[in-house]
């Protein structure tokens, strides 16, 4: 059965009122709502899994732009530095703040592309109806770290530093800033649009 033809269906329990109930076949475009207190229950956003595929796609294509390109130069009084992603976590960490580096670590590069290519993986067994390894524990690993992606976060901290830095040096954006823009919205977009329960409905049929 194609990814966007399977129906979303199974036991769930409201998180509102705690009551157990049947799912039954969702269309893509329908919710499903609480008996009882009309709270969501699920939903099959229109396109299935296709939507979110192609979304996630397009985010590795400019993850890799992002990671590989110049970020950001400074340019003060003809002395010109520029720097990735990767070197901004190990500048954090040769200035003697391991911790800071980490974080930065964590939160730009590891979460992010560990969500962006684990998804990716079971996307491509539904999509293509292959039997990888380990595709049940992929997605239930990607539940616990999508959360510690905060690519808007650091864009924040960026726009802010930018600003403070105008007035001492020439700041020049690299390619890898305009590709981690684009990255934060496609990565927003493909977790929005994508049904953690149709996932699992289609890994365990």
């Amino acid at each position: 059965m194609a990814a966007d033809q399977h129906p979303l269906t199974h036991l769930a329990v409201c998180h509102e009122c705690d009551t157990l109930q049947h799912l039954s076949h969702l269309r893509p475009g329908q919710n499903a709502t609480c008996v009882k207190c009309a709270a969501l229950l699920a939903r099959y956003p229109k396109g299935g899994l296709a939507t979110p595929f192609a979304f996630f796609i397009a985010s590795a294509v400019f993850f890799m732009i992002a990671n590989l390109l110049p970020f950001i130069a400074l340019d003060l009084g003809g002395l010109q530095q520029q720097t990735n992603l990767i070197g901004t976590s190990l500048r954090l960490l040769e200035d003697g703040m391991p911790g800071l580096s980490f974080i930065v670590l964590l939160t730009t590069i590891l979460a992010p592309g560990m969500v962006i290519f684990g998804h990716l993986y079971v996307l491509t067994a539904i999509h293509f109806n292959y039997t990888f390894a380990h595709l049940k524990g992929v997605l239930h690993l990607m539940t616990h770290i999508q959360h510690w992606g905060m690519l808007d976060v650091f864009l924040l901290g960026v726009l802010v530093s930018l600003v403070k830095l105008s007035d001492l040096a020439t700041v020049v954006l690299g390619p890898a800033f305009y590709a981690f823009v684009i990255l934060m919205l496609l990565s927003t977009m493909a977790v929005a649009k994508l049904e953690p329960r149709l996932l699992w409905n289609h890994l365990h049929s």
